[in-house]
């Protein structure tokens, strides 16, 4: 598992969600209001396979993508 930090610079809503490298979604860090300042995102990767994944993140009209590689 591990945590993934957002800093907001004001309150509004945040949708994280994580792909795989076909384009699915695989699991849905956050879909909620959150206060400005630091939010940690929580993920989990127990039931999925080693590889290569991306995590989207949408806040206000931006959209930023992070790859992650999980490695068990």
């Amino acid at each position: 598992s591990t945590v993934i930090q957002v800093v907001l610079p004001a309150a509004g809503k945040l949708k994280a969600d994580v792909f795989d490298l076909l384009g699915r979604e695989v699991s849905t860090l956050a879909d909620d209001f959150f206060p400005e300042g630091q939010a940690e995102l929580n993920f989990n990767g127990a039931g999925l396979p080693s590889g290569v994944y991306f995590c989207r993140v949408k806040y206000g009209g931006s959209v930023k993508t992070i790859k992650m590689i999980l490695a068990k």
